[in-house]
């Protein structure tokens, strides 16, 4: 079986959630050939990194712009350039003939829609991957929908979607956050932060947060910076007490050891920190998507959000931390979230749809 999974760079979630799908394939279909393909690369392949580059650059200083553009998506049911780039994506998808199409990016779907229409009919799979469906997600030509949460399969059969047609599986996580025992102990003195994913950046005064945790006797701190140098180096020079990664690939371990998870609300680690039984901690979400997603945190018990800068966040994250009786039922919410994620879904859909 020939399996292409669409993606795009829009951050690093929807890459990340290609590779734990097709790691989740291989272990069922061993034989299988799957190919991974960033759509933006394929056909824009000599512009892709500036799209990329305004990408986030409109995400990181404009969010409100982003918003926007999000929410007209919402009232448009096309897509731009449609009867090019779907006459681009036909020459991409024919030299690799799949018997199974999977997409991770709401845009791809509409255009593979076009494609769809004046072709041959290959299955195609659509993962949301956040607790967040605008309308670019939907595509009549979607033949399964794969979703994080109930919540999801009820507003996509609100808009015409066959229930069963949506699997609610949870966001896809690699293996390495999959664990059987994650409790921490909530009345350990010392405490684990782990701060990555851009945490820093959204944190009002973070300068002074960083101080004090890193004069805290009882926290122990961990920043992942990635690739931001700059950052890296800036709290290795000013914060001894604060351990400060560059980039790794053994971010699960950290996930797995901390107590409390400061990070932006992305799908990706929303899921990967339900696997790991380690509570959120939200700091003023920006994007609609986020936005979503922090609500999905609140509403499950599974972390604290802070919709505003006017309080201590300090004081916030030590009342997380410290509270015993509110820490075990963080985690008892996370556990009952985790088992609600269901596997191997995408084989029943795989049996059902492709003789």
């Amino acid at each position: 079986m020939k399996i292409l999974i669409i993606t795009g760079t829009f951050g690093m979630g929807h890459i990340i959630a290609s590779n734990a799908i097709k790691q989740e394939l291989l272990e069922s279909y061993p034989d299988a050939d799957i190919q991974i393909l960033d759509y933006i690369d394929a056909l824009f392949p000599y512009v892709s990194s500036a799209f990329y580059k305004s990408y986030n650059a409109v995400v990181k200083n404009f969010p409100e712009l982003f918003n926007l553009a999000i929410k007209a998506s919402n009232k448009i049911d096309t897509a731009p350039l449609k009867h090019i780039l779907s006459r681009k994506f036909n020459e991409v998808i024919t030299e690799f003939s799949p018997d199974l199409i999977i997409t991770t990016t709401p845009v791809s779907s509409k255009y593979l829609t076009y494609y769809k229409l004046k072709t041959k009919h290959i299955p195609m799979f659509t993962y949301i991957t956040d607790i967040y469906c605008h309308r670019q997600w939907m595509s009549s030509s979607t033949d399964a929908y794969f979703v994080g949460a109930e919540k999801l399969k009820y507003f996509l059969i609100s808009k015409g979607v066959s229930e069963e047609n949506i699997y609610v599986s949870g966001v896809p996580v690699r293996k390495t956050f999959e664990s059987d025992n994650d409790y921490k102990c909530a009345d350990n003195e010392i405490k684990r932060v782990l701060i990555m994913g851009g945490g820093l950046g959204m944190i009002p005064g973070s300068d002074n947060f960083l101080k004090k945790l890193n004069d805290s006797d009882n926290i122990l701190t961990t920043v992942i910076a990635g690739k931001n140098k700059k950052l890296h180096d800036e709290i290795s020079e000013k914060y001894k007490n604060i351990q400060v990664l560059a980039y790794t690939e053994n971010v699960s371990e950290f996930m797995h050891k901390a107590d409390v998870i400061i990070s932006k609300p992305g799908g990706m680690t929303l899921f990967e920190s339900v696997c790991c039984i380690t509570p959120m901690l939200v700091i003023k979400p920006e994007l609609v998507h986020e936005e979503s997603n922090a609500r999905y945190i609140e509403e499950e018990g599974i972390g604290k959000v802070i919709w505003d800068d006017t309080c201590d966040i300090f004081d916030q994250l030590k009342a997380m931390l410290f509270n015993e009786a509110e820490y075990k039922k963080m985690q008892f919410n996370l556990v009952k979230v985790k088992q609600q994620r269901k596997y191997n879904l995408i084989n029943e859909a795989i049996a059902d749809r492709i003789s």
